[in-house]
């Protein structure tokens, strides 16, 4: 996405040049980006949609990579004993 917006550098620089002509007295931030305007979509399409089991599934590989670590010092510390 970065590169995109990179690639397509000066139409976002024409979308907010119209946007501080057309609107002087709004604030001007965030600037367009079509990273923002993708995460935007992203939002409203498929968190809006999974967003709770995204959170918990997320919850689970923290937790699961948590009780690892906790295991992994462990074991180092049974072995230098």
């Amino acid at each position: 996405m970065i590169e995109l917006d990179k690639t397509l550098d000066s139409l976002c620089r024409m979308v907010n040049g119209c946007y501080e002509m057309m609107f002087p007295d709004l604030p001007k931030y965030p600037k367009f980006s079509f990273t923002r305007t993708m995460i935007t979509i992203w939002k409203a399409t498929v968190y809006a949609k999974i967003g709770k089991e995204l959170q918990n599934a997320f919850g689970l590989l923290i937790d699961t990579e948590r009780k690892e670590e906790i295991e992994q010092g462990k074991i180092k510390t049974q072995t230098k004993k």
